[in-house]
């Protein structure tokens, strides 16, 4: 082979190694350019990704934020109630208010405040010289008080009595009190606050009417019994030294709460003396001929048929009230001699004896006066006289009253009740059979005509009626 053609060859050779070194490099860089081109797109795709991600959140957060900038504009009420008499109206935001669209309140601490009124039937509120109107038709009531009105009751076992209490307050009361009871195995309370004394013992009632209450004590005693319908003749009648001194104690306890419970000095009070003795305390008083009075001389005879002085006369402790004695001392029940009979009697209180230590325990001093008609002042002078067929046919006979036997005067007594025509006299009687002693005797119309001559009419005498009833609860 020549070499020219040699020549040739190898420079052909050559050229077509360029050739192929050169496509080499022309898929190379195809490769890489195809590389560089596929993660250039994807970075773009991320950063467009995350662009709308940010364009999102931004949008999410203005909507937040308007909404939230909204939400601080509106202004809402939020509360509605009174509070020491005044009415408060709670915003969630400081504004003006107003209750009828032309006085306006600034609020502070997003608070109106108003005096009180008894009904609001709309809430007008300024922001931003905005006004919003609420339609509330609200009547408020406010209690300031509740307050019993006695601060003990004496019960005897299985008695009752209501509690009686008073409201201070404003505007509608139409929610009742809650009663409840410290103790139920003592004393239990109805809804009605009608308190049952179930056994001896002491506890305390409550009574609650929204944020306000009160509390009474109540003392369960066998010392008392249940008051009867009428007057129980089938009791035991006193005997001597009874009681303790204790006893005694809560026995003029009892009788001054039930005096004040009706209105001390009033003619209920008298009432209520009598019908204490003749009902609630468990045994009969007898009947004893006085052997003298405190005014009857200058030494005065004291506690032997009379005893003038407040309380019950059941402990030798209460001999200290005594002025002087004849034949005693001796309380209630213990037996000495008496100088009209000229026997052994038990010793208790006469017909004017009981009516002036009534008068007296009521709350009216009147003096260890008799029964009269004398010339001196007497029980019957403490009242204005009428015919008792007179009284009746006027209808002047009322609880309180006194009654006097016959023209002369001989015995005293207290009208203690009226029922269904029918009259019941607090007495205390040395004659009848069955009715010796302190009694409630109960009169038909002719029976009492008969047996009390005059009406004393207690009108001028006493000043209030207290709470007065014509019957006793039982």
């Amino acid at each position: 082979m020549s070499r020219n053609k040699k020549r040739n060859i190898s420079k052909k050779r050559k050229n077509n190694k360029k050739k192929y070194n050169n496509y080499n490099n022309y898929n190379n860089l195809k490769v890489k350019l195809k590389t560089h081109s596929k993660s250039k797109f994807t970075s773009i795709k991320a950063f467009t990704t995350f662009l709308i991600i940010l364009f999102v959140l931004l949008i999410s957060i203005s909507l937040v934020y308007l909404l939230k900038n909204r939400q601080e504009e509106k202004i809402e009420l939020r509360d509605l109630y009174l509070e020491n008499n005044q009415i408060i109206i709670e915003l969630n935001k400081d504004a003006q208010c107003s209750l009828d669209s032309e006085n306006w309140v600034h609020s502070s601490y997003e608070t109106c405040t108003f005096d009180y009124i008894t009904k609001i039937d709309n809430i007008y509120i300024k922001y931003k010289d905005i006004i919003t109107k609420h339609d509330i038709s609200k009547d408020f009531s406010i209690v300031n008080e509740i307050h019993i009105e006695n601060n003990k009751l004496y019960l005897a076992i299985s008695g009752e009595e209501k509690i009686n209490y008073s409201l201070v307050a404003k505007g509608i009361i139409e929610d009742r009190p809650v009663f409840t009871t410290q103790d139920d195995t003592i004393a239990k309370v109805s809804e009605d606050g009608i308190v049952t004394g179930i056994s001896k013992g002491e506890t305390v009632i409550t009574i609650k009417l929204r944020d306000k209450e009160d509390t009474v004590s109540v003392i369960v005693t066998d010392l008392i019994v249940k008051r009867p319908e009428e007057f129980n003749y089938n009791r035991s009648y006193l005997t001597c030294n009874r009681y303790t001194k204790e006893e005694n104690d809560l026995f003029d306890e009892i009788l001054r709460a039930r005096v004040d419970s009706v209105g001390r000095g009033t003619r209920a009070a008298v009432a209520e003396v009598a019908r204490f003795i003749g009902l609630e305390f468990p045994y009969r008083l007898n009947y004893f001929s006085e052997n003298g009075r405190l005014n009857a001389n200058k030494k005065g005879i004291d506690g032997e048929g009379r005893y003038y002085h407040e309380g019950l006369f059941l402990h030798s402790s209460r001999f200290n009230n005594l002025s002087s004695s004849l034949y005693g001392p001796g309380t209630w029940g213990c037996r000495f001699y008496s100088i009209p009979p000229k026997l052994i009697q038990t010793n208790g209180l006469d017909c004017s004896g009981f009516v002036s230590w009534a008068m007296l325990n009521a709350g009216f001093d009147v003096g260890d006066l008799g029964a009269g008609i004398s010339s001196g002042k007497d029980l019957t002078d403490l009242g204005t006289r009428i015919r008792m067929t007179t009284a009746l046919d006027e209808g002047k006979v009322r609880v309180g009253d006194l009654l006097s036997q016959e023209a002369g005067g001989e015995h005293i007594a207290i009208v203690a009740g009226l029922k269904n025509g029918y009259y019941f006299v607090a007495e205390s009687l040395w004659y009848g059979t069955g009715y010796l002693g302190m009694v409630i005797r109960k009169y038909d119309k002719a029976e009492f005509i008969k047996n009390f001559y005059w009406l004393v009419d207690m009108s001028t005498f006493y000043e209030e009626d207290g709470k007065l009833t014509d019957y006793w609860e039982y």
